[in-house]
């Protein structure tokens, strides 16, 4: 064979090179987007082993879903890839972030055990909620009182003052012919701020307005994520993932 032919199949080889190496950048960004979404799932993965056995769950589906994983993206630049995972925040739902951090509810409103239905592990019942623009019965409000549900046109509490008042409140509520939720926005009497129930003659506490729970820290995400680094070899990760792009490359 000519030198000339020699030189030129060389050639053509190194131009093939050149070619690999181009595509090599992209392919070490899908070995990383992967790497990274791996991380994520491996952690979302042993943060919801955590939550099922170490949290009382009453919607199991509803914090399920609620868990998510963003994953990378491999078009962005590597030192600004990445993924995450974490609970997503919902209207009256705070993504388990008072148990991760410690902290205490934003909210001041604790439902009670009798809000539940007398059992802790239930989900709140719906009457036990308080409902957007829903005007409750209340000692203190005079209007909706001496409108006289109970269709006692003779009876008001006006003038009623304290105990006698609650007395003639309840009285009133005694008289309905199903169970009736009040409220109390400030303290009156012996009664302290919160939602409460009148049902056949017994007062039930559903809400409390005052107290602010800290719940038990569980720190389900960061227990997540160390239990992941923990027990997978990064390195095999990371080399397997680039093995996979790189053997996709042909010459």
């Amino acid at each position: 064979m000519a030198d000339t032919d020699i030189f030129s199949g060389d050639f053509k080889t190194l131009v093939k090179y050149q070619r690999l190496l181009k595509r090599a950048p992209k392919a070490a960004a899908r070995a990383s987007a992967f790497t990274l979404t791996g991380f994520a799932m491996g952690t979302a993965r042993n943060a919801k082993g955590i939550i099922h056995s170490d949290f009382t769950l009453r919607n199991k589906p509803f914090i399920d879903k609620s868990l998510q994983t963003v994953f990378a993206k491999p078009n962005q630049p590597m030192n600004r890839m990445k993924a995450v995972t974490g609970s997503v925040v919902r209207p009256r739902y705070t993504g388990l972030a008072e148990q991760e951090l410690g902290t205490a509810p934003a909210r001041d409103r604790t439902f009670t055990r009798a809000a539940r239905g007398g059992v802790r592990t239930r989900a709140t019942r719906g009457w036990a909620r308080l409902k957007p623009n829903a005007k409750y019965p209340s000692p203190t409000n005079s209007e909706l009182l001496t409108s006289a549900r109970s269709g006692r046109k003779d009876f008001s509490l006006k003038g009623l003052k304290g105990m006698n008042r609650i007395v003639g409140f309840l009285h009133m509520l005694s008289e309905q012919k199903k169970a009736q939720t009040f409220i109390i926005r400030k303290k009156f009497g012996r009664f302290k701020r919160g939602l409460y129930r009148f049902d056949k003659g017994k007062i039930k506490k559903l809400q409390s307005f005052d107290q602010k729970s800290k719940p038990k820290r569980i720190r389900w995400l960061t227990g997540g994520l160390n239990k992941y680094f923990k027990t997978t070899n990064i390195s095999k990760v990371w080399n397997n993932n680039l093995s996979k792009e790189w053997n996709k490359l042909r010459l």
